[in-house]
């Protein structure tokens, strides 16, 4: 698949967990990052997610928190652990502490 994006994406070298909520909602949820771009992360969920939905993300990292706004842009079925999806969220900083 041909990469889209000016900046390629990049992997996390370990499996790096992130919590979210849907923006009006108090709800916390869970998921892995998949990859990490400019402008862009892909995370692994165990909800389905609209397209369009607006995300609060908190990545905890080395005690340092990355706050962002994203907005989920497609969201795939797994193909290998049914229940899992993968989520294409377009993000921008919102704060890091």
């Amino acid at each position: 698949m041909e990469e889209r994006r000016e900046k390629v994406r990049v992997s996390p070298e370990e499996a790096q967990g992130v919590a979210f909520f849907v923006q009006g909602e108090t709800l916390r949820h869970f998921g892995l990052i998949n990859d990490i771009s400019e402008g862009g992360i892909g995370i692994s969920v165990e909800n389905n997610f609209a397209p369009g939905t607006i995300l609060e993300i908190t990545i905890e990292e080395d005690e340092q928190e990355t706050y962002l706004i994203g907005e989920v842009r497609w969201c795939k079925a797994d193909e290998w652990l049914e229940g899992s999806y993968h989520l294409g969220i377009a993000t921008q900083i919102k704060l890091v502490t």
